[in-house]
């Protein structure tokens, strides 16, 4: 499928596999027929590089965010619904609620806004040191995870109020995403490794084994049992998790492996020694 004149830069399918959304350096969106590799319809969309989209659950609306500081909605038929503002900075990510009732877009300006689909504000979610990179919704709506430049992704509820920040990381975070069945997220990062947490924010594993450049950006196989990464050296790095063992099973592993430092170590606050309770 060739149409663009420069990089694309986000890409998007239609629930029902029909349709595919692409978005270039310049702006412009594009809208594509699957099943013919034929172009639809062309608009141009924003004033600068379109960064991300997303369809709402129902396939009738996209969501497209840009650098020009903007969220804009979609119909099918390429007619825009609403600009969204409020970001003052690049906005980098944008998604919609599995519900398709909350819509969630991530800015430089380290916050994350929530808007319902009427375009009205929701709420600013603020908390992030950095810039924030990526957002993604648990398949159930009731969970929010972002990824930023402060190496930290924070869970939040549907409401904006933070439930945990999630460490680890020794670089960007750039990309989450969660498991199909929203046991598990993951997350992709400048450290050149793709971590996997539960959905109470603690970490079940660490995939390593890649020693390019940064990752960028993280997927979940349809099924759930493989994850893929993309990196900066034009490569993309795929995990089969049925060859590196149940997660529950690193978990219990894990845990046992830290288990005296949980009870020793003199500087952990009183709530993190109990991380493993229960597993």
């Amino acid at each position: 499928m060739k149409g663009h004149d420069s990089p694309i830069w986000g890409l998007a399918w239609s629930p029902d596999g029909q349709i595919i959304v692409t978005a270039d350096e310049h702006g412009n969106l594009r809208f594509w027929d699957f099943k013919t590799k034929q172009q639809i319809l062309t608009i141009e969309g924003h004033n600068h590089k379109a960064t991300s989209i997303s369809f709402s659950s129902d396939g009738q609306k996209i969501a497209t965010a840009s650098e020009d500081g903007t969220v804009k909605l979609w119909n099918l038929q390429g007619q825009k619904l609403a600009t969204l503002t409020g970001h003052d900075e690049k906005v980098t990510s944008v998604s919609w609620s599995p519900d398709g009732e909350i819509l969630a877009a991530s800015s430089e300006n380290k916050t994350i806004k929530l808007w319902n689909v009427r375009g009205q504000e929701l709420a600013t979610l603020t908390g992030h040191e950095g810039h924030v990179w990526s957002v993604a919704w648990s398949p159930d709506s009731q969970i929010l995870a972002s990824a930023s430049a402060d190496r930290t992704i924070k869970l939040w509820n549907r409401t904006g109020e933070k439930i945990k920040t999630l460490t680890g990381h020794e670089g960007h975070v750039w990309s989450v995403a969660w498991s199909p069945d929203g046991q598990t997220l993951a997350s992709a990062s400048a450290d050149r490794t793709v971590k996997l947490w539960n959905q109470n924010g603690q970490q079940v594993g660490t995939l390593t084994g890649y020693y390019g450049g940064k990752l960028f950006s993280v997927s979940f196989a349809p099924d759930g049992k493989k994850i893929v990464a993309a990196s900066e050296n034009k490569i993309a790095i795929a995990w089969d998790l049925t060859e590196i063992g149940n997660l529950t099973d690193l978990q219990v592993k894990g845990c046992h492996w830290v288990k005296d430092y949980l009870e020793n170590n003199p500087d952990l606050e009183q709530g993190d020694r109990h991380l493993c309770d229960g597993i």
